[in-house]
């Protein structure tokens, strides 16, 4: 398993070991779906509900999890509070931005080759390019200010994201969409 944190940055990029088996379990379902969010956020690109579940997205998440806790202080209580995917099709992209007030941020690689459009970072100075690969999880700080530039095939790039926060004390934050 492949595993990079930047020194800078704090970027974790992991290889997740059950891609298989979650990509045969996703992918039919995301590759006609419709864009239920009208590119009205930051991702112009097709887009489903703000929480989307599976078993087999259930175990990306807790492997998610047990990397991320040890950016929140190694509180085992952190949690996703969102949970979407992004397929972009030719000529779609997503702009600047970030995830603040959440805590962390993740991006999964479903379906992609290497030379599609990457995932940019951007701050303070700092910026780096992380090329997409099938299977890889990316879990960065939330203020760090992304995009994806223009995607310029006729294939799909399908990502899995969400955002994590620390809980206090165990309690459930609120759901915010």
């Amino acid at each position: 398993m492949e595993c990079f944190v930047h020194p800078k940055t704090k970027i974790l990029i992991l290889d997740y070991p059950n891609h298989k088996e979650l990509k045969e379990e996703i992918l039919p379902v995301l590759k006609n779906y419709k864009d239920v969010q009208n590119k009205e956020t930051n991702v112009k690109a097709t887009m489903t509900e703000w929480h989307i579940s599976s078993l087999q997205i259930e175990y990306l998440k807790m492997f998610t999890l047990s990397h991320a806790n040890k950016f929140l202080w190694h509180n085992p209580n952190c949690q996703f509070l969102d949970f979407w995917a992004n397929i972009y099709r030719k000529g779609e992209h997503a702009i600047w931005h970030d995830h603040v007030p959440d805590h962390l941020a993740m991006v999964y690689f479903l379906k992609s080759k290497r030379y599609y459009s990457p995932l940019c970072f951007q701050s303070f100075g700092f910026n780096k390019r992380i090329f997409p690969k099938e299977g890889r999880l990316v879990i960065f700080p939330a203020h760090l200010k992304h995009n994806v530039p223009e995607h310029k095939y006729n294939g799909t790039r399908i990502t899995l994201a969400g955002n994590i926060v620390a809980t206090k004390y165990g309690n459930r934050p609120l759901v915010r969409r």
